[in-house]
């Protein structure tokens, strides 16, 4: 079997809404919850929070307890698939100009 249909869980996870755009804005700078929340216009604290913990467990987001907020930021992996995910985005990017049929309406977007 190949690595990318083991890999179905992981494909699962950056499927679900508001991850991807989570990891992008982590990639930005580390932050606080409300911040985060703030910065996602649109995502529920329930989601966010779902989201953050799935994130921690696959090792992609790190939190830390800074006085007496919590931050977040990207791990050494979630940095790496953050630098994958810019290729993807280049690659997606040539294939939407092919299959102008396919569109992300009703899909959140990061603004």
């Amino acid at each position: 079997m190949s690595v990318i249909v083991k890999a179905s869980p992981f494909f699962y996870l950056l499927s679900k809404q508001w991850t991807v755009q989570i990891l992008y804005r982590l990639a930005e700078n580390e932050t606080h919850f409300n911040k985060l929340k703030d910065d996602l216009s649109g995502i529920s604290a329930k989601v966010l929070t779902e989201r953050v913990r799935e994130l921690e467990d696959w090792d992609f987001v790190s939190k830390e307890k800074v006085g007496n907020k919590v931050v977040y930021n990207l791990s050494h992996l979630g940095k790496e698939l953050h630098g994958n995910l810019d290729y993807l985005d280049v690659w997606l990017e040539s294939w939407f100009t092919k299959a102008p049929e396919v569109t992300t309406e009703g899909m959140p977007v990061m603004t």
